[in-house]
């Protein structure tokens, strides 16, 4: 299971909106690539990011990427917008090749 994402303030509701949304094989990649995940939504987190189930549900694929390769990308972009648009409407990153 993915329970772990309690620990950052994702809800029940919110797991289940994960699981119903995502892809039998996506869950299982958030089983397997749990520590990535954790470390990657603690990153978020540090960044102020609020909405962090919006990552999940939404952009997946951002939790699977290395710290690194998040730095790059967010070089693009300022740290208040990229809070502001995960908060709001993550599929909007697409707009800045995130």
């Amino acid at each position: 299971m993915i329970d772990y994402l309690k620990n950052f303030d994702i809800s029940i509701e919110e797991l289940e909106t994960i699981e119903s949304k995502l892809s039998k094989e996506m869950v299982l990649s958030f089983q397997i690539m749990q520590s990535n995940v954790i470390e990657v939504l603690s990153y978020f987190k540090e960044l102020g990011v609020e909405k962090l189930a919006n990552i999940v549900i939404y952009r997946p694929d951002l939790c699977f990427k290395s710290i690194a390769d998040l730095e790059t990308l967010f070089k693009k972009i300022d740290i208040e917008l990229l809070q502001f648009i995960i908060d709001k409407s993550p599929d909007d990153l697409t707009c800045f090749d995130i």
